[in-house]
């Protein structure tokens, strides 16, 4: 029995590690506002050339539903870090339906990297029916393993 909990302890002990260490917030100390580790909407961001140019190459040549386009219902973006670098996340969704279609993107200023991804839940969307369970993951962008893992990390943690 001492042995798990002992392994139970560990397990939490690495999750908690991994989620850490996977999309940390990035802290700006003595920086203006009421929460450093907030930025700017999506909405807000699709009004920058640098990102709107970046954002529209990669949702273009999916055929991604006309929201995610235009930005949808968004939160305010958080500084995260993800293998030691800063970047922007920035979680949106259908409006009147978050649940069912949702997008998770990951900008890094200086360079304009970007990635994404594209959640279809249809067994989340009001009018599911009985053989909607299929979740489809739609990968935007070129992300690498480390990217790919935070974005997944997200999913985890978004209610």
């Amino acid at each position: 029995m001492a042995f798990v909990r002992t392994l139970a302890v560990w397990v939490v002990s690495a999750l908690c590690m991994q989620r850490a260490a996977v999309a940390a917030p990035a802290s700006t100390p003595g920086a203006p506002g009421a929460n450093p580790e907030t930025g700017p909407y999506l909405h807000e961001l699709l009004k920058r050339p640098d990102f709107s140019g970046a954002y529209a190459r990669i949702v273009a040549p999916r055929g991604v539903p006309a929201w995610v386009r235009q930005g949808g219902t968004s939160t305010p973006s958080q500084r995260v870090s993800v293998a030691g670098r800063p970047w922007l996340l920035v979680q949106s969704c259908k409006p009147h339906d978050c649940p069912s279609e949702y997008v998770h993107i990951l900008y890094e200023p200086r360079s304009q990297a970007i990635a994404a991804l594209f959640v279809r839940d249809p067994s989340a969307a009001a009018n599911a029916g009985p053989r909607q369970d299929r979740t489809e993951l739609i990968w935007l962008g070129a992300p690498d393993g480390s990217l790919k893992n935070a974005l997944l990390h997200t999913l985890r943690f978004t209610e």
